[in-house]
């Protein structure tokens, strides 16, 4: 047998969970050289063309796709 020996409630009782001390550590140099979300809202652009026909086949879950088409 070994002298080493964990301790470690007995079962059936209560865990005992115990914290670290909060200490700040090294995470490595900053590689970001510049804001990512600098651009302007991306929901304003227009990401289709108004002039084309809609590409979509299948009648998906929106709101416009419930309405019964009758032409």
């Amino acid at each position: 047998m070994s002298d080493f020996t964990i301790d470690r409630p007995a079962r059936g009782s209560s865990a005992v969970f115990e914290a670290r001390e909060c200490t700040t550590t090294y995470n490595g140099i900053n590689r970001r050289r510049s804001h990512r979300r600098g651009n302007t809202d991306r929901r304003q652009e227009l990401r289709f063309e108004l002039d084309k026909p809609d590409r979509r086949r299948v009648a998906g879950r929106r709101k416009d796709d419930k309405r019964p088409s009758f032409w």
